[in-house]
């Protein structure tokens, strides 16, 4: 219990967990905005002597995160009071708030220095910002939260410390006491003071009009978001008899829904630039331009292609338990078929959005990542889950 989290006896440990992970996308916003506003040279390739515009868009990113924290919060502990009986539910909710708070703020600051650096360094190169800037820093946001939640949780141990055996629920630990709670509740005093800077930074940025453009068009859409989070969850679920007949897909699932938001964000982030530069018209028929068909293509082809390869690599790691069968090549298509039907219905929709934002004067790069790396986990998940119940009989 000292070097791993056992998810199986501590039930909320994936439930905010999961929670963190929709919460990436979120953290991405500045990806997409500083790609757009580099091209649009509103900002500066420097730290020094930046615009207005960079520092709105660094306060905005740490507000939303914070709002997105306690958000998490609130779900996290109503979910955790409702779904679990009652030995393994925590009434205390302070670990519910302070572990999501921690990870997210320190995965943000490490997300500026990186996506900040890696933007600068693009742009003086001169290289396509929006192919390389946002799926680089979602994958490695990815692990940056990881690694921290891990490291918040091993260090905090919030936790019962001995271990109990029901007949039902099989060995658990219980809820923590207030003593168990004790390191948690030292760390209220660090989150206490980075809560009272990010007023601080508001009360500052209030009267701003593009500070608080940035947030109010932020948040509608990353609560949406946290809403397909949910949706996928339960997706997943439902998924689990697909899971344990094809456990490839174990291994090959996170890596094909990094590729889905990865193809999403990459579309996005392209097409709000050219839209910001007017280098295309903010109407629906633009869709049908050959050369915005020609980027979709672009960027379709090499999902299809990375997710034959991932689903591949999937059968291998355990094709001497398995073999190589016509079944395990099916799974193979399925996969790949799935990645094209939702990667069509996210181009569509993502496109939709764009166009109805700029209609209503809303700027899509203060949401878009943020929703569409949640809205593509749930496409994709239910694009599985579909193709699978149809043509093996998996319900």
């Amino acid at each position: 219990m000292n070097t791993y989290l056992d998810t199986q006896r501590i039930s909320w440990l994936v439930l905010i967990y999961g929670s963190l992970l929709a919460a990436r996308g979120d953290i991405g916003i500045l990806a997409g905005k500083l790609s757009t506003a580099l091209n649009l040279e509103t900002v500066r390739p420097a730290y020094r002597g930046n615009t207005e515009e960079f520092k709105n868009l660094l306060v905005s990113i740490i507000t939303i995160i914070t709002v997105d924290a306690l958000v998490i919060g609130c779900l996290t502990y109503g979910s955790n009071l409702v779904l679990f009986p009652k030995e393994l539910r925590v009434l205390n909710p302070t670990l519910f708030f302070v572990i999501p708070l921690v990870v997210l703020y320190g995965a943000t600051m490490i997300s500026i220095g990186i996506t900040t650096t890696l933007g600068f360094g693009l742009y003086r190169k001169k290289l396509n910002l929006d192919l390389y800037i946002v799926p680089l820093t979602n994958s490695l946001n990815n692990i940056i939260m990881t690694v921290l939640y891990v490291a918040m949780v091993l260090g905090l141990k919030p936790w019962g410390k001995e271990l109990q055996t029901d007949p039902l629920l099989g060995e658990y630990y219980p809820a923590p006491t207030q003593g168990d709670l004790f390191a948690t509740y030292l760390t209220i005093i660090p989150v206490a003071l980075l809560l009272g800077g990010v007023i601080y930074l508001n009360r500052r940025r209030r009267k701003d009009k593009r500070y608080t453009k940035i947030v109010k068009e932020a948040v509608p859409m990353i609560l949406l978001g946290m809403v397909c989070g949910v949706v996928t969850g339960m997706l997943l679920t439902k998924m689990e008899p697909v899971l344990v007949k094809y456990p490839q897909l174990w291994i090959t699932l996170p890596a094909l829904l990094v590729l889905m938001e990865d193809q999403s964000n990459m579309t996005g982030n392209s097409l709000t630039t050219r839209f910001a530069k007017k280098e295309y018209e903010p109407k629906f028929r633009t869709i049908r331009k050959p050369r915005v068909l020609l980027k979709f293509g672009g960027i379709g082809t090499g999902g299809v292609v990375v997710t034959g390869l991932i689903a591949l690599i999937g059968i291998l790691v355990r094709i001497k338990e398995n073999g190589l069968t016509l079944v395990l090549g099916g799974v193979v298509l399925l996969v790949v078929l799935a990645n094209i039907l939702s990667y069509v219905l996210l181009m569509l929709v993502m496109f939709g959005v764009i166009v109805l934002s700029y209609k209503r004067g809303v700027d899509p790069d203060n949401f878009l990542i943020a929703f569409f790396s949640s809205f593509a986990d749930m496409v994709y998940v239910a694009m599985l889950l579909l193709l699978f119940a149809i043509t093996l009989g998996i319900s």
